[in-house]
C-alpha cells in the first residue's frame, strides 16, 4: 500500500509543480534505477530514488522517520486516504508562500465551479448547504426579497396579482413586471340576479255606471207617467233629453254598475344581473427558471395585492402553500325566463250618488232646476216648483256623472325559471 501512496504522491507533484521538476530526486517512486534522474539509484527499501553517493541508506531513513512522525501523514502533508479518494493536496509548504497563494485561488475556483468542500476553508460560503439537492434558505431569501416572497410555483399554474374594485369603475392596468392574461383582464365574482321585474296593473279603463230614472205625479211608487221616455241615464256626465212631457211631482232613481272594464299589465321582465366585485387578473411577465426554495417577484403596488397567489384557468384544488381560494369568472350566461303578467277584472269601483234631473231640453235649468235625485234614498220631490218656465212640474232632460272611482285590478305573480350561471372560471389561489 506504502508503494502505491508514494508513487500517486509523484504522479500528482508532476501533476502540480510540472513535469520538468525532479524536485531533489529523493520524492521519486521507482522500481528499478531507469525510474530514477541521472545521480540517483532506486532504494530497495524505500522504492524511492535516493543519491547515489549515499548508497540510499541516509535518505531512505530520514524519509521514513518523517512518515513515522506524522502518524499516517506524508512529507506533503496529506493523508493517504484522501488521496486514494481521489483529492488533491496541499503542497504549498514545500513550495513557498506566492506557490502557496497561487494554488490557494485556483482550488478555490476549482471548489467554486464543482460545489465540493476539500479542505481548509475553500468550502468556507457560510451558510451554504452542501448536500446535492438540497434547496435554498426559504427565510433567508425572503427575508432579502424587497418584492413579493413567494414559495416555489407549482407547475401549471402562474403566478399572479389581482386587484378588486367595483365593476363599474375603469380597468386598471398592470403594475411594471406584470401583464395580462392572453385573451383576458377582467374576471368577476359574487354574481348578482335580482329575477324578475313584479307584475302591476294599470287603471281600470272602460269601466261603466248607469242611473234609471221615472216620473211619477201622485208619489214615488207612482211612477208610471213618462211611458216611452228615455230612462236609462248613461254615466258619462253628458245631458240627454228624456223626452218626457208628463208632469213629474216626484223622481224615482236607481243606479247600476260599476259594471265591465280592464286593465293594462306591465312589469314581469327578466331583470340583468350584476357582479358585487371585479378584479383585473395579471400574470408574472418573465418566465421562471428553476426555483430553489422561494421566488422574488416584482412588488405589485396600487390596489394589486402583494400577497404571494397563483392562477389557472378552469375550477381547480389549490396546491400547497396556496390554500386560499379564490374562483373568478371572465362571463356568464343567463337562461332565465319570466312568465309575463296577467291582470285581473277591475274591482272596487264606486258609481256617483246622484242624478241631475233638469225641467226645460238641453239641461237647461229653468224653474228649480236642476233637481238631484239622491239615489241612496231612490226618490226626490219636484213639486210644482220644478217647471221649464211654467207652472206645471216637467222634466225633459238629465245628466249622470257615472264613476267616480273606476277601482282596481290584481297583478298576477311571475314565474321565473332557469338560471345565471358564471361562465370562463379562473381559480386563484393565495397563501394563507
Amino acid at each position: 500500500m506504502a508503494g502505491h501512496v508514494q508513487r500517486a504522491l509523484a504522479i500528482l507533484v508532476v501533476a502540480v509543480l510540472g513535469p520538468d521538476c525532479h524536485c531533489g530526486g529523493s520524492n521519486t517512486s521507482c522500481r528499478s534505477v531507469d525510474d530514477c534522474p541521472g545521480g540517483y539509484t532506486c532504494s530497495t527499501t524505500s522504492s524511492l530514488c535516493v543519491r547515489s553517493s549515499d548508497g540510499g541508506a541516509a535518505d531512505a531513513a530520514a524519509l521514513d522517520g518523517r512518515r513515522d512522525d506524522a502518524v499516517g501523514i506524508d512529507r506533503l502533508g496529506v493523508d493517504t486516504p484522501a488521496i486514494e479518494r481521489g483529492v488533491r493536496p496541499d503542497v504549498s509548504a514545500d513550495r513557498g508562500a506566492s506557490d502557496g497563494a497561487r494554488d490557494g485561488a485556483r482550488d478555490e475556483r476549482i471548489d467554486r465551479d464543482t460545489g465540493s468542500a476539500t479542505d481548509g476553508g475553500l468550502a468556507a460560503d457560510a451558510g451554504a448547504n452542501t448536500d446535492a439537492g438540497a434547496g435554498l434558505d426559504v427565510a433567508h431569501d425572503a427575508a432579502g426579497c424587497t418584492g413579493i416572497a413567494s414559495p416555489c410555483i407549482p407547475a401549471d399554474w402562474t403566478p399572479t396579482v389581482f386587484n378588486t374594485r367595483a365593476p363599474d369603475d375603469v380597468v386598471e392596468g398592470c403594475p411594471p413586471g406584470w401583464a395580462a392574461f392572453s385573451g383576458i383582464h377582467t374576471v368577476y365574482n359574487g354574481l348578482v340576479e335580482p329575477g324578475c321585474e313584479s307584475c302591476t296593473c294599470g287603471t281600470p279603463t272602460g269601466v261603466s255606471c248607469s242611473a234609471i230614472w221615472g216620473c211619477a205625479h201622485t208619489s214615488c211608487g207612482d211612477v208610471s207617467n213618462c211611458t216611452g221616455a228615455v230612462l236609462d241615464i248613461p254615466g258619462d256626465n253628458v245631458c240627454r233629453d228624456t223626452g218626457c212631457s208628463a208632469v213629474c211631482d216626484f223622481a224615482v232613481a236607481t243606479r247600476s254598475g260599476p259594471t265591465g272594464g280592464q286593465c293594462n299589465p306591465a312589469g314581469g321582465a327578466k331583470m340583468s344581473f350584476t357582479w358585487s366585485d371585479a378584479h383585473d387578473l395579471c400574470m408574472l411577465a418573465a418566465s421562471i427558471g428553476i426555483c430553489q426554495g422561494s421566488e422574488c417577484l416584482p412588488s405589485a403596488g396600487g390596489r394589486f395585492s402583494n400577497r404571494p397567489c397563483v392562477a389557472r384557468q378552469g375550477v381547480s384544488a389549490c396546491p400547497q402553500e396556496f390554500l386560499e381560494a379564490h374562483l373568478f369568472y371572465g362571463s356568464a350566461i343567463d337562461t332565465r325566463q319570466c312568465s309575463g303578467c296577467v291582470c285581473g277584472s277591475p274591482s272596487g269601483g264606486v258609481c256617483s250618488d246622484t242624478l241631475y234631473l233638469y225641467p226645460c231640453a238641453g239641461c237647461g235649468p229653468g224653474n228649480g232646476g236642476p233637481l238631484a235625485v239622491n239615489m241612496n234614498v231612490g226618490c226626490a220631490t219636484a213639486g210644482n216648483g220644478v217647471n221649464c218656465n211654467g207652472n206645471t212640474a216637467e222634466i225633459q232632460s238629465a245628466r249622470y256623472p257615472g264613476v267616480t272611482d273606476p277601482g282596481s285590478c290584481s297583478a298576477s305573480r311571475v314565474v321565473e325559471s332557469g338560471a345565471v350561471s358564471g361562465t370562463e372560471p379562473w381559480t386563484v389561489c393565495c397563501q394563507e
